[in-house]
C-alpha cells in the first residue's frame, strides 16, 4: 500500500510537471511579453532612483551602497553618505536642506519601489504557478539565443527583489521549482540570499544560500 501511494505521487508530480511545460510551450510568446513588462516596471523606477543620487551629486551611490550592505555594515554607509552628500561644502544651513530633501525623495522612491515589487512579485508567484519557474535555460529552450534578452536573462531578480511581506510564499515556491528542476542552483542561490537577509556573497562556492538540498 506504501509503495503503491508513494507511486501514485510520483506519477502525479510527473503529470503535473509536464503539463507545465506544455502550456509554458504553448504560451511562450504571452509569458515572454508579461515577463519584459515586469523587468521593465522592476528596472524603470530603480533608475530614477539612481536619478535622483546623481541630481544630489551622488553618483553611483546607489551600487556601493548595494556592495555595502552585502557586509551589513552599516557604519560604513553612513560615513559614504555623509562624505557624499552632507559634507560637500563648509555650508552647515545648505546641507541641511539639502539633506531634508533628498531624504524626503527617496522616501517617496521607497514607496513606489516598494509597491511595484509587490506587484511584480505577485505577477512572477501567478506565472510560475501556471507554468513553472521561467528559467533563463527554459525560456532560451523555447525561444533561441537570438531573442531579446531583457526577457530571457535573470527572470529571477523580480524575487531578488521582493518585499518581506512575500517572503514566506517565495521561499515555499523556489523550494519547490528547485527540487522539480525548473530553477538553478544560481538563481535559488540568489533569491535564498536575498530572503535570509542579504548576508555575505550572493554566489557563494558551495551555495550555503541555497538550503533545499537537505529536502530531498
Amino acid at each position: 500500500m506504501k509503495k503503491f501511494l508513494i507511486f501514485l505521487i510520483f506519477v502525479f508530480i510527473l503529470v503535473t510537471s509536464c503539463s507545465k511545460d506544455y502550456y509554458l510551450k504553448r504560451d511562450i510568446n504571452i509569458v515572454a511579453r508579461e515577463l519584459l513588462k515586469i523587468k521593465e516596471s522592476d528596472q524603470v523606477i530603480r533608475d530614477h532612483d539612481d536619478y535622483v543620487d546623481y541630481y544630489f551629486g551622488l553618483d553611483n551611490l546607489s551600487h556601493k551602497l548595494d556592495s555595502l550592505t552585502w557586509t551589513n555594515d552599516n557604519s560604513s554607509i553612513d560615513s559614504l553618505i555623509s562624505r557624499n552628500l552632507f559634507n560637500q561644502n563648509g555650508y552647515k544651513e545648505f546641507n541641511k536642506i539639502k539633506k531634508k530633501d533628498y531624504l524626503a525623495r527617496k522616501n517617496s522612491t521607497l514607496i513606489t519601489i516598494n509597491y511595484i515589487d509587490s506587484l511584480n512579485a505577485l505577477a512572477l508567484i501567478r506565472l510560475t504557478n501556471k507554468y513553472g519557474f521561467p528559467s533563463h535555460q527554459r525560456l532560451i529552450d523555447l525561444l533561441g539565443e537570438n531573442f531579446d534578452k531583457d526577457v530571457t536573462s535573470s527572470p529571477q531578480l523580480i524575487f531578488v527583489h521582493v518585499p518581506e511581506l512575500f517572503f514566506p510564499r517565495v521561499r515555499k515556491l523556489v523550494i519547490k521549482e528547485y527540487l522539480r528542476g525548473r530553477m538553478d542552483k544560481n538563481a535559488c542561490s540568489q533569491i535564498f540570499w536575498h530572503l535570509n537577509g542579504r548576508i555575505g556573497n550572493p554566489f557563494p562556492v558551495d551555495y550555503n544560500h541555497c538550503k533545499v538540498d537537505t529536502l530531498r
